[in-house]
């Protein structure tokens, strides 16, 4: 064979890399055999952390660059109940073209009777603008419709194409809203900003200020929020965020104590860019244990493969390779493979947040593309490479303290247990600390991210301490049972025990699984089953206060033994806490609602007939005097407050100083009408408002004599809106089910890695269990006996995990239920047997294909090796 010049310049350009890559690049050439669960370990964390910040990365951009659409305008202001006054609107003019427009709960029904006696109603989320309306987006009408066109004439409107479906209707025909019959003209394709607004139960019916004056819903003190947008001079991208909050900034301390909350294009949808950054911390701290897991299957793959090369080690050694030159040579080698682990991780993470945005299609009312920032890739790398280094710097510390001597004799045996010398141990340490540091740096939330940190070390000890309690437990013992049991147990309390492995790469997955499982049992069991049987029927919106006695009297005519339950009803927005503007106070995540826009408020003489004060007292029926709060106990809890402090609320534009006389603790879980804040009645009780009541049966009703009531209620009380109780747990039942999904997802992830962890261990395992293998059947065992007593060790190993996940899950969905929801744990045979079955099936599938190995294994080199 000749030898070319290109052959030898080849060959020098080699002999010039250092001798540690240089090796370590020769030991490829032998493949990569045992080294992909490495590759797999690294790529899979890092396609979670640079998928799920791709995703948050999209939907931030998406708020960003579709803000003024989504908000209707550069900034918004809303109130409740009062209209802008006119000297209101001649301050909103100086800053820009503005645009009215009221949003309100409605009933909307069918005119004429049914066959039974009753017409088709539903509740709808109406809105009315003006002729300006939309300043910012396109609101599209099927048909290509103008909007202006379509509210020409007085008395028509457009809606949700679901209305029509739901009440049975086409274009053209006509719905009865309050005291006015409106045609339905069109119908919305798309609303730019749909969800701006407050939370929406039913369908958009959308009509012209005018129209809503005629049906005679924006009566003085009805539950109506107007809104004003304005179409600054501005420029129309981000880049104008500074102006932005100059031009909000004026425009507040214009309208002090107003009671108009603002709101820019900043932040269009209230709280959402909040929980998009908490979700994608939460779920890139779930990526960060998927990225941690794989982290001991490449512990698990390091230790395989130094295995293998023992005899590449020993021959080093023997050549005059000293420990620092060995180390070099593996760790030049499993970084190399590391760095492909991380490249292919961002490959695959770049297609997630395609597949999740395509999933998000027809949902978002603006188009969500995908994004992917430097940023977000960097940060992934350095996850993938730090986690690298400290689960491979341990293993091949300990390689480094193996005499030559010993690792030529000891070819299948176990080897010496020890610790690696003080430098890897001290660089361990760092590398953890840097890890946690990285990973506090980056996060939006870092004591959140602390006490999550905090939990996968205290879960890993757990999960750590029950595998080896598991091998102590086994190993104590006595041996009972036919031969292949009693070697199962020995395998299992023996050196090289898959009990640690197993339990450190199953538990976190599955216990995850069914803590999920259980929550969504308890959730759906307390949604659906348990809070209809304590709940009201239904909630009776704007009710007149001179219309209560005539309705208590309608109900009980047709639905007898039923209680109507009505109070005061306004809205207010706290401005102070103890004479602290809530602008300039930290509000605890868990309280951070008692502070964002406005809340539902009452007054009462007396306390309700449920009330449980947890300090101080109710005031006297007949009190006069400045105005007292009655205030949830764990609102106040969370901001410090106590019986005495002062708390200001703008109710009507009108600030309110009250002091707290009373805290109160409230069982929200009962569905009933419980307010945040109770005052004392004066000054409200001389304020327009009207009444919120709630309807319940003294008995079943049947669905025609339901029909009969809702139809009297909306002929005799046109004004009043009916919420059944059951489509809100409806609709929370779905928005619960799309987190527990998406959570759920994460948690199938967090198990694969798991999975690909068990693969690392069970192959690290393979020379000691073939040398096994090979003894027993030079005792006579058949292969039959070792199958089974290799299934009989996975069998009491994917228990032992089953248990150790239920245990663990069970007491997580426990401390969520009781402490974050305050629901009752309800326990689900369905969690336990998913649980113990994907334990069992991961566990024996993997274990089958690994006895396959094992009894594929030569004897004679095993043996001479011995």
């Amino acid at each position: 064979m000749s030898v070319t010049a290109a052959d030898i310049a080849s060959l020098q350009r080699v002999a010039r890399l250092p001798l540690a890559l240089r090796l370590a690049l020769r030991q490829f050439r032998g493949g990569l055999r045992g080294l992909v669960i490495l590759i797999a370990c690294v790529a899979l964390g890092v396609a979670s952390i640079v998928g799920i910040g791709g995703i948050g990365d999209a939907i931030a951009q998406a708020l960003d660059a579709h803000g003024r659409e989504l908000l209707g305008g550069d900034i918004a202001l809303a109130r409740m109940h009062l209209r802008a006054k006119p000297q209101e609107r001649a301050v909103l003019g100086q800053f820009g073209q503005v645009s009215e427009l009221a949003t309100l709960r409605a009933m909307a029904r069918v005119p004429g009777l049914g066959a039974n006696g009753t017409g088709k109603q539903a509740l709808v989320e109406l809105k009315a603008v003006d002729g300006s309306y939309p300043l910012a987006g396109d609101l599209k009408l099927n048909g290509d419709q103008p909007l202006a066109l379509a509210l020409a004439r007085p008395g028509t409107a457009v809606c949700d194409p679901l209305l029509l479906d739901r009440l049975g209707l086409k274009l053209g025909d006509k719905l009865r809203v309050g005291t006015a019959e409106i045609e339905i003209t069109g119908s919305i394709a798309a609303e730019p900003d749909k969800l701006s607004g407050q939370a929406i139960y039913g369908p958009r019916l959308l009509m012209s200020i005018a129209t809503l004056q005629t049906a005679g819903l924006a009566a003085e003190g009805s539950l109506i929020r107007w809104q004003y947008k304005i179409a600054a001079d501005v420029a129309p991208n981000a880049t104008a965020t500074d102006d932005i909050k100059a031009l909000a900034a004026r425009l507040t301390a214009q309208l002090t104590n107003s009671g108009f909350l603002a709101t820019t294009r900043l932040d269009p949808i209230p709280g959402a860019r909040k929980a998009v950054d908490r979700l994608r911390q939460f779920l890139t701290l779930v990526g960060f244990a998927t990225l941690g897991i794989g982290g001991l299957g490449v512990a698990n793959a390091v230790a395989a493969h130094l295995v293998r090369m023992r005899k590449t080690i020993a021959t080093l050694r023997s050549l005059g390779a000293d420990d620092a030159q060995v180390f070099g040579i593996f760790l030049v080698q499993i970084m190399l493979l590391s760095l492909l682990g991380i490249g292919f991780g961002l490959a695959l993470g770049t297609f997630v947040p395609e597949l999740a945005i395509a999933g998000l299609a027809g949902y978002a009312p603006v188009d969500i593309v995908a994004v992917h920032r430097p940023q977000t890739y960097a940060l992934a790398a350095s996850f993938g490479l730090l986690i690298a280094l400290l689960f491979t710097l341990w293993p091949l510390g300990r390689a480094e303290q193996v005499r030559a001597a010993a690792l030529f004799r000891d070819e299948a045996g176990q080897p010496g247990v020890h610790l690696p010398s003080w430098r890897y141990i001290l660089g361990t340490l760092v590398l953890a600390a840097a890890t946690v540091g990285l990973l506090l740096l980056q996060a939006a939330d870092r004591p959140l991210a602390a006490y999550c940190i905090g939990g996968l070390v205290l879960l890993a000890v757990l999960l750590f301490g029950a595998g080896w309690l598991v091998e102590r437990g086994i190993g104590r013992l006595p041996k009972f049972g036919p031969p292949e049991l009693r070697v199962a147990l020995s395998n299992i309390a023996g050196p090289q025990s898959l009990a640690r492995p197993v339990m450190l790469s199953l538990g976190c997955g599955l216990g995850l699984l069914t803590a999920l499982a259980l929550i969504d049992h308890s959730l759906e069991r307390e949604l659906m089953l348990s809070a209809p049987q304590r709940a009201p029927n239904y909630y009776l919106l704007d009710v007149g206060r001179a219309q209560q006695v005539e309705l208590t009297a309608l109900i009980d005519r047709i639905a007898p033994g039923g209680h109507f339950d009505a109070k005061p009803m306004l809205r207010g927005r706290v401005i102070s806490l103890k004479n602290i503007a809530v602008e300039q106070l930290q509000a605890p995540r868990d309280a951070e609602w008692f502070l964002q826009g406005d809340r539902g408020l009452t007054y009462a003489a007396e306390p309700p007939a449920d009330v449980k004060l947890a300090a101080g007292g109710w005031w006297a029926k007949d009190y006069v005097g400045p105005p007292l709060l009655s205030l949830d106990e764990d609102v106040a809890r969370s901001f410090g407050l106590a019986v005495g402090d002062a708390v200001v609320v703008n109710v009507l534009g009108r600030p309110i100083e009250t002091h707290i006389a009373n805290l109160r603790k409230i069982a929200w879980e009962r569905l009933a009408m419980n307010f945040t804040m109770i005052l004392s009645p004066e000054p409200l009780s001389h304020a327009p408002h009207n009444l919120m009541g709630t309807v319940t049966y003294g008995a079943p009703l049947a669905a025609d004599a339901e029909g009969r009531l809702l139809q009297a209620i909306a002929d005799t009380f046109p004004g009043v809106a009916a919420i059944r109780v059951k489509d809100g747990l409806d609709l929370a039942a779905a928005v619960v089910g799309k987190v527990v999904m998406a959570v759920r997802v994460a948690a199938l992830v967090t198990l694969s890695a798991g999975a690909l962890v068990l693969v690392g261990a069970m192959t690290a395992a393979r020379r000691r269990r073939s040398y096994l293998a090979v003894v027993l059947k030079v005792l006579g065992a058949t292969s039959g006996s070792i199958i089974a007593t290799m299934m009989l060790e996975y069998g009491v190993l994917a228990l032992a995990a089953a248990a150790v996940a239920l245990g663990l899950g069970t007491l997580s969905a426990w401390l969520v239920l009781h402490y974050a929801m305050q629901i009752d744990l309800m326990f689900s045979w369905t969690a336990i047997l998913s649980s113990a079955g994907a334990a069992l099936g991961l566990v024996l599938l993997f274990g089958i294909f690994g006895t396959h190995q094992v009894l594929r294994a030569r004897p004679m080199p095993l043996l001479r090796a011995e």
